[in-house]
């Protein structure tokens, strides 16, 4: 580590990454380096079955078997930091420039921006964002118009308002820690939806029809 410039550190670990063949294999890799290091295994298993309809747990045992991931006895997924760091760097080379037209958001501060400033593509696959310490909590829901396209949506503190038709449709994974509202809107779709997190929450009703 010394004597290797750190960008060639990252092309050498790049190697292993275009190694994997199935497509399936570069996606897994890439959402736990972006949204999932530090979960346990099966509940990033549920999320990405939803995700790309297969059990991922053959994917998870040839991640594994080329050091690409780590599950410890807890079953908690891990993984190297210059491994993190060349996944996440993978997603940035899409779009150098512009978050937006990423596959994944992760960095607060891009997904903040691309919020706020209502910048959302179809080209976003995933985005999380987290203002559970910040003062700034509220957003509409015009943010996500053009994102026609995310699966994984993780808005933990967010005060959300606005119609929740403009949220996409196809939304497979649903992180929403310390949400304030008090029950989901009827117009919030969840038909592809596997996994809910809504710990925390002030949620006393899963429905509630307009009136």
């Amino acid at each position: 580590l010394r004597r290797i410039p750190e960008h060639a550190i990252q092309e050498r670990l790049r190697i292993s990454f275009d190694s994997l063949k199935a497509p399936n294999l570069k996606n897994t890799f890439l959402d736990i380096s972006c949204f999932f290091i530090g979960r346990k295994k099966e509940y990033v298993a549920e999320v990405l079955e939803g995700r790309y309809g297969c059990n991922p747990e053959d994917d998870f045992g040839t991640l594994i078997e080329r050091s690409l991931i780590k599950v410890d006895d807890s079953g908690t997924i891990s993984m190297h930091d210059l491994l993190q760091e060349m996944g996440r760097g993978i997603v940035k080379d899409e779009s150098p420039e512009n978050p937006a037209q990423r596959s994944r958001i992760w960095s607060q501060e891009d997904a903040w921006k691309v919020l706020k400033m209502q910048m959302g593509t179809d080209f976003v696959k995933g985005l999380t964002l987290d203002v559970t310490r910040s003062e700034d909590k509220s957003l509409s829901t015009r943010s996500f118009t053009n994102m026609e396209d995310l699966k994984l949506l993780q808005i933990n503190g967010v005060d959300l308002t606005g119609s929740f038709e403009r949220l996409s449709k196809v939304l497979t994974w649903i992180c929403w820690l310390e949400c304030t509202l008090r029950f989901l809107p009827s117009d919030f779709a969840l038909d592809y939806v596997f996994v809910i997190d809504m710990k925390y929450s002030n949620i006393r009703e899963l429905w509630k029809e307009k009136k």
